[in-house]
This record gives structure tokens, C-alpha cells and sequence, in this order.
């Protein structure tokens, strides 16, 4: 019976929400960019990169970071189970040898 590493397999579970709670952020924040534009009189419109915009960054960033992180703690314990799948594995066919019957 293998052994299951219930620690990587939270994490599993933490990384896909990370994930999902990073593109809802993502969507959010490009959503709302392109929504909440200001007003603009001919050639008078603020900068992209003004004040006016900076919420929308920030939400933008902070789901490029958490679905980034949340990636990557998945691979990292999906590499954690493999690892002790494989160890697991080879323990147990190591540490439990056949009984050999030697002719007399």
C-alpha cells in the first residue's frame, strides 16, 4: 500500500486555489481597467501609468503573483509525491527479499 503524504497533498489543493484566486483577481483588475476609464477631452486623457490607475495595477500584479505562486507550489508537491511515491517503492521491494530454498 503506498504511503500518502497528506502535507504535499494540501498543498496540491493551496496551490490550485492560489491559482483560481490569482485569475479572479486577474479578470477583476482587466475588467474593471477597461471599464472604469475616466473621461477623456481630446488628447487630455491620464497617463496609463497615473494615480487614476493604480488600483487596477495593483489588482493585476497581485493575480499575476498568486496564480505564479500557486503554479509553482503545485509542481513543487506534485514533485514531493512523486519523490516519495519512487522511494516508497524501491523500500519496499529492498527491504522485503523472496526466501531463496537451497538444495541440500
Amino acid at each position: 500500500m503506498p504511503t500518502v503524504n497528506k502535507k504535499s497533498g494540501q498543498a496540491v489543493w493551496v496551490g490550485w486555489l492560489l491559482v483560481m484566486l490569482g485569475v479572479a483577481l486577474l479578470i477583476v483588475g482587466l475588467v474593471s481597467f477597461f471599464l472604469a476609464a475616466p473621461p477623456c477631452a481630446i488628447n487630455a486623457c491620464p497617463s496609463i501609468f497615473s494615480g487614476y490607475y493604480a488600483v487596477y495595477w495593483i489588482e493585476i500584479f497581485a493575480g499575476l503573483v498568486m496564480i505564479a505562486l500557486g503554479i509553482g507550489l503545485v509542481l513543487q508537491a506534485r514533485r514531493i509525491q512523486r519523490s516519495l511515491a519512487a522511494q516508497h517503492s524501491t523500500s519496499a521491494t529492498s527491504s522485503s527479499p523472496s526466501p531463496s530454498m537451497s538444495p541440500i
